[in-house]
């Protein structure tokens, strides 16, 4: 029996999201993220600085593409196992986002990567990412569709 699960999210009247602050934070990071760059610059050479941006951007590309297979097989390994890939889905994610940080270039971006990939980390942020979804799953914004032949 097949079943294709859709998952759709309900926002309550009362519910708005604000976005009008994400440009000054990320103003706020384009700022910090240049100055950093410049002082680094500046501190050991311009040639020294890009290539120390260029290998943190291999190695990110390098772990996005390594965990993104590691997360299609636990993924397989759940279903298979005829389980819902809950927990290995958000591990798999946090590491995958964690490369890309790693990979964008920018220091203050490669300090946000690696602490993803450090395993204490990620157990805590996957704790509260875990309890985070399970309350909105039982508070009702988030609901299955279950399609059934």
């Amino acid at each position: 029996m097949s079943r294709i699960h859709k998952i759709r999210r309900i926002r309550p009247s009362g519910i708005r999201i604000r976005f009008k602050y994400i440009p000054l934070i990320l103003l706020v990071y384009l700022i910090a993220e240049i100055s950093l760059l410049i002082w680094v610059g500046r501190r050991f050479g311009a040639l020294n600085t890009i290539l120390l941006l260029a290998v943190c951007a291999v190695i990110g590309l390098w772990l996005v593409m390594k965990q993104g297979v590691s997360l299609f097989k636990a993924i397989w390994r759940e279903l298979s196992e005829h389980r819902l890939p809950g927990l290995p889905l958000l591990d798999g994610f946090v590491r995958i986002i964690g490369g890309i940080l790693i990979a964008i270039p920018g220091f203050i971006s490669d300090a946000a990567g690696l602490l993803l990939l450090v395993p204490a980390v990620r157990r805590g942020l996957l704790r509260r990412l875990n309890g985070w979804l399970r309350n909105q799953f039982k508070g009702g914004i988030w609901y299955f569709d279950d399609f059934r032949r």
